[in-house]
Formats: C-alpha cells, sequence, structure tokens
C-alpha cells in the first residue's frame, strides 16, 4: 500500500486549513474537511497520475485539485510526497520557492 507524506510547509498548510475552517465554519465541519482532503490524499498516493504535471511552476511537481485547495506533491518510490497544500485563490508560485 502507498502512502503519502507531509513536508512541513504541508503539515501547517493543513493546519491552517483546520484553524480557518474552524473559526468560519464551525470545528464539526473543519473536521471533515480535514477527513476529505486525507481521504483524497490516501486515493492520490495509491494513484499519483491522477494529478497533472505543475511543470511550470517546479519541474518534478505535480497538482492535484481538492476542493478549494490545491494539492502540490511529487511522486516518490512508495507514494507521494507533498510539498504544499494552497488555497486555489493564491499565486502558487510565491509559495512553492525553494
Amino acid at each position: 500500500m502507498n502512502k503519502y507524506t507531509l513536508s512541513n510547509k504541508a503539515e501547517e498548510d493543513i493546519s491552517g486549513i483546520y484553524d480557518y475552517s474552524a473559526n468560519i465554519h464551525g470545528v464539526t465541519q473543519a473536521e471533515a474537511y480535514l477527513v476529505a482532503l486525507h481521504e483524497a490524499l490516501v486515493v492520490l498516493a495509491e494513484n499519483p497520475s491522477i494529478g497533472t504535471s505543475a511543470e511550470d511552476i517546479r519541474k518534478t511537481y505535480f497538482q492535484l485539485p481538492v476542493h478549494r485547495h490545491m494539492v502540490f506533491y511529487k511522486k516518490v518510490d512508495d507514494g507521494i510526497f507533498v510539498i504544499r497544500v494552497l488555497h486555489q485563490q493564491i499565486k502558487y508560485s510565491i509559495h512553492l520557492c525553494d
């Protein structure tokens, strides 16, 4: 079974998503959103080719929209390595600098 691993930045992104969602929509909705995000990452880890290339940002990056966020990741031998989870309304390239 393939897995997903989160970068430190991706962990911070998900924590921020939870905090924002809990403040705006309530804890129940925030938890439901994180469950949906986790489920999407599990599917993505098993099928890393369902995302599209993000080579305009980084040659080795792929991306997949999940609800109102874009997941940026790299394919690795045992699944995916999640770089960032960014809201779809921001300029991605600014937040994906090495």
